[in-house]
């Protein structure tokens, strides 16, 4: 009630407002959050301490700009409620992302983070009471785990962040049988010898494990321990030849930094581990040598097989920067520092809004990360032998060599094949569907369809579909998908072949094959039968009446099926029908939503494209998918495209104004902002100097668009923005304006190692100050400029020695 009373002050004052056609003051806003603290001060009085109303006061303070109480209200909450792990983690969002450019450090914010997955780790271990079931602990701390690793990445501590996911890899996976049941504290004082032998760890090219070497120590067979592994020394090496030959081009100091910092964090980003052989073993930068101090408070022991699954996959979201299960809330705002890492964004979408945007502010590839993550993934296979988990490890493989853009295509395929190749993941079909979809990624669509036409040919032989794991409709489906043009309904150019006519007969063929006890490819090349026809349909439909059996796939043949036997009214009302059934605010309710959503845009798509005067179904089934799934960025995108002429424009941009300002995902701003500048590149393309007074300028409008989107609290964290706001600014030609802003996003955003970059590089002139301020907040720096400044005097030198340079 009290949480109500303070919304209330805020609905009170809009109603006003509205009423009397008065826009909101400064100090009418300030007055309303003085009123809404008067409430929450109240209801903690009355309520003793309530948790909510504290983190509500905590929230309004922070929006008053008073930094300083809300600091020290966190210090009360938590003395108040000190074994609340969720609180703890608040604190640590709070140090890291709530808190402005002279209340940060990241040794702070570090500190935050490792105590709440030291409350998490009590509650493992006994140490501390919870209600809360083993699954769910492990769930929540591997989650707090991954944070952490962002965090650390997103301040240039990468070498700490992979450190952290080996030792803990170690410790659950490879950890000696005799230490299985030792408590925790024995176990990590036995890790300590390991970390520190020099030996490879979980993920490097010929790792053993800590078990392996426990028992060469037992024995007394333990020779001069594999030291450091050849990658590492290789990696090195490279790295220094391409030091030599930028500092032997005699640059600017300022290019020569960028260009120096930005080759050091893409090669330099594994541990440093010193080859025990060698007579120098320590490395000339300290800080790539990540002790067992630095990675023994963050660690953990797992002992549920989903929650060491999750671990991999929050490893893999790690070095890939995109989420691989590709969900909604796979990353919060905070932690989108590029386009990959914005939430419910995938790799595809990402790179559409690069290109939209004009900005190549994509996710940086480390040097031979994807070959690391392979080889994490391959030494994790073994520990998961239960089918279920070995199928969603091989999902994550595949994931991966279609997230691999730095591999070429042979080798991206050579990876997935290498999986399905395993006899316990050959019968599975999702695999198959996802190795078909990295086909198409790769540009291949020919030999999807014939992969997909194989694997369902195999299925029709008697009992193989019960042998089977994973979703025939969902193979089906994305098959039936990828010849009908519909796979990516939000992308104008299909990833089919146009060689071969595909329509209403051949997909007919299609949908008659389940249940006709035939070849697929048997079925594809005679005439259509019938009653196959409806065996298939009264299937699917008995399949859809379930809630449960509602999936993906199956809805999208059911919808297809219904389309082309009955037409489109017919396929629009069951649509409808199972969007009713999904009414609600649950999670279930709303994914199935939007896997309803999805399928029937892909029909209303292929309906539009085939009759070329359907535009309006399509444009009211998008619409509904915005109100019903309004953070569902494909849905954004096809919808604006849709927009023709001045009204057309004026309605997208109405409309997108609205959904922006009611939704916390920045995402409708950003389609917003790639529909204001492709505009702006059609007007400037057919402005005329005798009509350009009669052609609107986009440039106040997208100035005024960015600073609505960082002046809310929801979204002033998200580096990304800033980024954008930035580039902006300096394409519009104000310079000044654009350094302004470079000083509010490090306000706003000061754990960010990508905005100081993007400063020295937008302003040389900044160079000194900037570095300065990431030594101050304890910001990763690989070259010190005294450092660099002597490289190149010594490279001046050279060249004045030389008989060139005389």
């Amino acid at each position: 009630a009290w949480l109500e009373l303070a919304a209330f002050q805020d609905e009170y004052v809009a109603a006003l407002e509205e009423a009397s056609g008065v826009h909101r003051t400064q100090g009418r806003a300030k007055a309303v959050r003085e009123k809404k603290l008067e409430v929450l001060e109240q209801g903690l009085l009355k309520t003793k301490g309530s948790v909510p109303l504290h983190l509500h006061k905590i929230q309004v303070l922070l929006e008053c700009g008073e930094e300083a109480r809300a600091g020290k209200a966190w210090e009360e909450l938590l003395r108040v409620h000190p074994g609340n792990a969720r609180l703890w983690l608040e604190h640590a969002r709070f140090l890291q992302a709530e808190t402005t450019l002279s209340g940060f450090h990241v040794d702070a914010a570090t500190r935050g983070y490792l105590r709440a997955l030291g409350c998490f780790r009590d509650m493992l271990e006994g140490r501390r009471a919870t209600r809360r079931e083993p699954v769910e602990v492990e769930r929540n701390i591997v989650e707090v785990c991954r944070q952490y690793g962002v965090f650390l990445c997103q301040c240039g501590l990468w070498e700490r962040a992979v450190a952290t996911f080996q030792a803990l890899a170690e410790l659950s996976m490879r950890c000696p049988s005799r230490l299985a049941d030792a408590p925790l504290e024995e176990a990590l004082a036995l890790l300590e010898p390991f970390w520190d032998s020099g030996a490879p760890r979980f993920g490097d090219e010929g790792a053993r494990g800590w078990a392996h070497l426990m028992e060469q120590l037992s024995s007394g067979q333990a020779t001069a321990l594999d030291a450091a592994t050849t990658r590492t020394a290789t990696t090195q090496g490279d790295c220094q030849e391409l030091e030599d030959e930028i500092v032997g081009r005699r640059p600017s100091l300022v290019d020569a930094w960028l260009r120096l910092e930005s080759l050091r964090d893409l090669h330099q980003w594994q541990p440093y581990r010193p080859d025990l052989s060698a007579e120098e073993v320590t490395s000339e930068d300290p800080e790539r040598m990540v002790l067992y101090e630095d990675v023994g408070p963050a660690l953990f022991r797992l002992r549920q097989s989903a929650a060491k699954l999750q671990l991999f996959r929050a490893w893999l979201s790690l070095l890939l920067g995109v989420d691989p299960e590709k969900s909604q809330t796979g990353f919060r705002l905070a932690e989108a520092d590029c386009f990959e890492r914005l939430p419910g964004t995938g790799l595809r979408m990402a790179t559409r809004f690069s290109k939209a945007l004009d900005f190549p502010s994509g996710w940086e590839v480390r040097e031979g990360v994807a070959d690391f993550a392979h080889e994490v993934l391959s030494q994790a296979k073994p520990h998961f032998v239960e089918p279920a988990l070995g199928d969603e490890l091989a999902q994550l493989a595949l994931r991966l060599a279609r997230l691999a853009t730095s591999w070429d295509a042979r080798k991206r395929k050579r990876c997935a094949k290498a999986w399905l190749a395993n006899p316990s993941c050959e019968r599975n079909l999702d695999l198959w569907t996802e190795y078909g979809l990295l086909l198409v990624d790769l540009g291949q669509p020919q030999e999807a369809a014939a992969i997909y036409e194989k694997a369902l040919d195999t299925v029709s032989r008697d009992g193989a579909l019960a042998e089977c794991r994973g979703d025939i409709w969902l193979l089906l489906a994305t098959y039936l998908n990828l010849r009908l043009g519909v796979l990516y309904p939000e992308e104008e150019e299909e990833p089919v072949d146009r060689t071969s006519s595909f329509g209403k007969d051949q997909a007919l063929l299609v949908l008659s094959w389940f249940q006709s006890g035939r070849k697929f490819r048997n079925v594809l090349a005679s005439p259509l039968q019938p009653s196959a026809l409806l065996r298939a349909g009264a299937a699917i439909h008995a399949c859809c009446q379930d809630p449960s059996g509602r999936t993906a796939g199956a809805l999208g043949i059911a919808l297809w099926t219904k389309f082309f036997v009955s037409g489109f009214p017919a396929a629009s009302a069951l649509a409808r029908e199972w969007m009713d059934a999904c009414a609600g605010n649950t999670e279930p309710g709303l994914q199935q939503l939007g896997v309803v959503h999805a399928a029937f845009v892909r029909v209303c798509t292929y309906w539009d494209r085939q009759s070329r005067v359907q535009r309006a179904a399509l444009s009211g089934a998008l619409s509904q998918a915005l109100r019903d799934t309004p953070n569902v960025t494909p849905f954004l995108w096809q919808w604006t495209s849709l927009a023709t002429g001045s009204l057309g424009a004026l309605h997208v941009r109405r409309c997108l104004k609205e959904l922006a300002q009611k939704e916390c995902s920045p995402l409708a701003w950003l389609v917003a902002l790639c529909f204001e500048l492709a505009r702006a590149r059609t007007l400037a393309k057919y402005r005329t100097p005798d009509a350009s007074f009669t052609l609107p300028n986009c440039r106040n409008h997208v100035r005024h668009m960015l600073e609505q989107v960082v002046e809310s609290v929801a979204h002033r964290r998200c580096p990304l923005l800033w980024r954008l706001y930035i580039e902006l600014e300096l394409r519009l030609g104000t310079r000044e304006s654009a350094k302004a802003v470079f000083y509010r996003a490090l306000q706003c955003c000061p754990w960010a190692k990508v905005l100081y970059m993007d400063g020295v590089r937008h302003f040389p002139e900044c160079l000194q100050e900037v570095v300065d301020m990431m030594v101050e907040k304890g910001i990763r720096l690989r070259v010190p400029l005294e450092e660099l400044q002597l490289l190149l005097e010594h490279a001046q030198q050279q060249h004045h020695s030389s008989p060139d340079g005389c």
